[in-house]
């Protein structure tokens, strides 16, 4: 049976229990859980006691004590997610592109602050100063009956510093570099920086559904090292959509996968809202067209140069594109029906 991307990172282990089968993972110290489905087969019990525990030695970072079992059974029916917090190696800049007071930042951070927005999956990290920190912010702020949202404790097995919050954002990148920055920038958010592919390069776009128009300089220099990239890594985006329950997706990757990740998301992921970034290009030309004809699964909330007035606008506060910080990118967002 194949071990899932979660077996060593949501694992909230300190000893090991007897009776694990060879398909099994310790889980804290007295149950065992599935590779195959950690999050759903691990106990809200056992966690919730390793959470009081973790909370009782945060007192340095000005934890408090509290009866986190009790509350957890009657607050989170969902156990926290948990993963591996990199080393400070240094200190890097906010760089991306969808920056703080823009409409599409300001409408991402006023959706994830609602309330049930509590995972947050982005396709696209780029170098992790765009919209990841703004939707961070917003699940990380938000008022919750409990605290706080994230302990931090050491790996079991010595292997570094782990984080386990309740509301978080997850967010793909493939490309090295920008995944390492990205890294380091969101450190200290509850931002979990997922490195691989959310397909197959077999779910790109082939070169014979991409239009001589979409064939410039963009396409010549990316397209074959990207699918070349892709071939390295396996796909990661059905295992979180799977095991994770994400109330907003945004679909802000490759240019040559948007289609293939929309699927993925619609019919796996599901969740309340997807946004996208980049629209009226090649990335999202087929996903809004096809949103277009078939709106009994997904309707139109909100999109650039709508703002100003309509039912939704008030995610923006009812302001025209003038008045915010000017960027050139379309985008989009659409909730279930």
């Amino acid at each position: 049976m194949a071990a899932s991307i979660f077996a060593s990172v949501l694992m909230l282990a300190r000893t090991t229990p007897t009776g694990c089968g060879l398909d099994e993972v310790p889980c804290y110290s007295t149950c065992c859980c599935s590779n195959t489905s950690t999050v759903k087969h691990c106990s809200g019990r056992i966690l919730a006691e390793a959470w009081a525990h973790d909370a009782a030695l945060e007192h340095s970072d000005g934890w408090e004590s509290h009866d986190y079992t009790e509350a957890w059974a009657k607050l989170r029916p969902e156990p926290p997610l948990c993963f591996p917090v990199p080393a400070v190696q240094r200190q890097v800049k906010r760089y991306g592109q969808i920056g703080a007071g823009t409409s599409f930042g300001t409408a991402l951070h006023n959706l994830a602050s609602q309330p049930g927005i509590d995972r947050v999956l982005e396709i696209g990290t780029f170098f992790g100063g765009g919209s990841t920190p703004d939707l961070a912010s917003s699940i990380r702020d938000k008022p919750r009956d409990f605290s706080p949202n994230c302990v931090r404790r050491q790996a079991p097995d010595g292997g570094g510093l782990h984080k386990c919050c309740h509301s978080v954002v997850v967010t793909m990148e493939v490309f090295s570099p920008a995944w390492k920055h990205a890294s380091q920038y969101l450190r200290g958010m509850p931002v979990w920086c997922v490195h691989g592919t959310t397909v197959t390069a077999e779910e790109m776009l082939q070169p014979s559904e991409i239009s001589s128009r979409d064939k410039g300089p963009h396409f010549k220099l990316y397209y074959q090292r990207d699918r070349d990239l892709m071939q390295k890594f396996t796909p990661k985006l059905s295992e979180l959509c799977r095991d994770i329950r994400f109330g907003l997706v945004l679909i802000d990757g490759n240019e040559y996968t948007g289609w293939a990740e929309f699927n993925k998301v619609r019919s796996e992921c599901r969740p309340q809202y997807i946004a996208l970034h980049d629209t009226q290009t090649l990335k999202t030309h087929r996903i809004e067209e096809f949103l277009e004809k078939n709106q009994s699964e997904y309707k139109l909330l909100l999109r650039k140069d709508e703002t100003a007035s309509g039912a939704s606008c008030g995610l923006v506060g009812c302001k025209g594109e003038a008045s915010f910080v000017p960027n050139s990118a379309g985008w989009a967002i659409y909730e279930k029906v």
